[in-house]
C-alpha cells in the first residue's frame, strides 16, 4: 500500500495551467502537482526547442530568487519531495545563444 501511494504522488502529470499559477498548487502541496508537472515537461521534451517567450508564455516570468545563476530561467516548484524534504526543488532551464531551450532539469538548493 505504501508503494502504491508513493507511485501515485510521484507519477508525472500533464501540464495544467491552473495548478501551475499562483493560485494553484501551494508550497506544501502533498500531491506535489507542480513538481510532477515539471517532471512531465522534462519527460515529454515539451520545452526543448522552445523560445524564451514560449516558456514564459506557458510558465510565466520566473521570480528573481538569486539561486542558480548559471541557468537562464528558474522556477521554484516547492519543498523537496520525500519524507524529510528540507530543501527546495526548482525547474531550471538553459537557453542557447539564440534564446532557444537546450537543457531542462530539476535542481535542489
Amino acid at each position: 500500500m505504501l508503494l502504491a501511494s508513493y507511485l501515485l504522488i510521484s507519477a508525472p502529470l500533464p501540464f495544467v495551467p491552473s495548478w501551475w499559477g499562483p493560485d494553484g498548487a501551494g508550497w506544501h502541496d502533498v500531491w506535489h502537482r507542480r513538481h510532477r508537472m515539471a517532471d512531465g515537461l522534462i519527460i515529454t521534451g515539451k520545452l526543448m526547442g522552445a523560445s524564451r517567450s514560449d516558456v514564459t508564455g506557458l510558465l510565466g516570468e520566473p521570480s528573481d530568487h538569486g539561486y542558480f545563476r548559471d541557468y537562464d530561467l528558474v522556477y521554484q516548484l516547492g519543498s523537496e519531495r520525500g519524507f524529510f524534504g528540507i530543501d527546495s526543488e526548482w525547474l531550471a532551464i538553459r537557453l542557447d545563444e539564440h534564446g532557444i531551450v537546450h537543457r531542462v532539469e530539476i535542481v535542489h538548493d
